[in-house]
C-alpha cells in the first residue's frame, strides 16, 4: 500500500525504504530525537505541582485484560506536562510510588 502511494505521488520507488522494520527503525530514532529534544528544552523556573492518577485500562496489546496505568504530569505557571502514563502491577500506594520516581 505504501509503495502505491509513493508511485502515485511520483516517487522513484528504488530511492525509498518500504520494509516495515526499517520504517519502525525510523519511526523508533525520529521519537528518540524528538523525546530527547522536548527534555532539553524543558527547564523548570518555576515552582512545580506533581499530579498523578491511575486507571485500569484495557491492555494495549491487545489482551482482554485490563492493566492498571498511573498518568503522572506536573504544572505550575502556564506549563502542563505529561511526564509518563506507566503501567504498574497493583494500584497499591507502593506501586504508584515507585512509578512517581521512575517518571
Amino acid at each position: 500500500m505504501v509503495a502505491s502511494v509513493a508511485k502515485a505521488l511520483g516517487h522513484p520507488l528504488e530511492d525509498l525504504a518500504l520494509s516495515r522494520s526499517t520504517i519502525r527503525i525510523s519511526r523508533m530514532a525520529t521519537c528518540k530525537q524528538v523525546t530527547e529534544a522536548d527534555k532539553d528544552s524543558f527547564s523548570v523556573e518555576c515552582p512545580l505541582l506533581l499530579h498523578w492518577d491511575n486507571k485500569l485500562l484495557p491492555d494495549i496489546a491487545g489482551a482482554e485484560e485490563t492493566v492498571d496505568r498511573i498518568a503522572v504530569i506536573v504544572t505550575g505557571n502556564g506549563i502542563e506536562k505529561l511526564l509518563a502514563v506507566s503501567k504498574i502491577g497493583r494500584g497499591t500506594g507502593s506501586e504508584q510510588a515507585a512509578a512517581l520516581l521512575l517518571a
